[in-house]
């Protein structure tokens, strides 16, 4: 059963990366303080061939690593589990705006109104730490970007990617060791 949404009208938006890390020289540790705040383990991909730090929440409560999987990036953001179920919810409600966010408005082509498209489920098989878990996740028909998450006992993953590829994660063993800025040219 898929989600279907139509827009008829124009959507204010801001252009740009959400929770970006910022390119302001004198904020260029501010992920590294929030990762130290940690509670939970970070996880990052474990089939990437670079990687390096992504948002984060001022408290260390959301802390993200990206890898490029293949040529393509794979996001995994880790955060501290919400204690309230209801908020499985409101997860599934953020999930599904992220998604929309990429294919809306990080796409550079005009949109003509009115626009429809589908939403549909797509759990896909994550390896974590060397065990197989179905990751419960979205996508939007025809576009290839998933969104999938999962909480594990001490942390909830969220993990954002247009790769095709096996997704595996793994616990980030030191994340002193991220550079704070995507390799050259990406």
């Amino acid at each position: 059963m898929g989600i279907t949404c139509s827009i008829g009208l124009a959507l204010p938006c801001r252009v740009g990366q959400p929770d970006a890390v910022s390119n302001d020289p004198h904020s260029m540790h501010r992920w590294h303080d929030a990762a130290a705040l940690a509670t939970y383990a970070l996880y990052e991909a474990g089939n990437g061939s670079e990687r390096w730090a992504g948002g984060f929440s001022w408290d260390g409560s959301r802390i993200e690593v990206i890898a490029l999987v293949d040529g393509d990036e794979v996001s995994v953001e880790s955060s501290r589990p919400e204690p309230d179920a209801s908020r499985d919810v409101g997860r599934r409600r953020l999930t599904i705006g992220d998604l929309l966010w990429r294919h809306v408005l990080q796409d550079a082509h005009a949109l003509a109104l009115p626009y429809s498209i589908t939403i549909e489920p797509d759990d896909r098989v994550v390896t974590i730490d060397d065990k197989p878990y179905t990751v419960p996740g979205i996508r939007i028909e025809g576009d290839p970007a998933w969104v999938g998450t999962i909480r594990l006992d001490e942390v909830t993953l969220k993990v954002t990617t247009t790769s095709p590829s096996a997704l595996i994660l793994r616990t980030c063993a030191d994340p002193s060791s991220l550079p704070e800025m995507p390799p050259a040219g990406h």
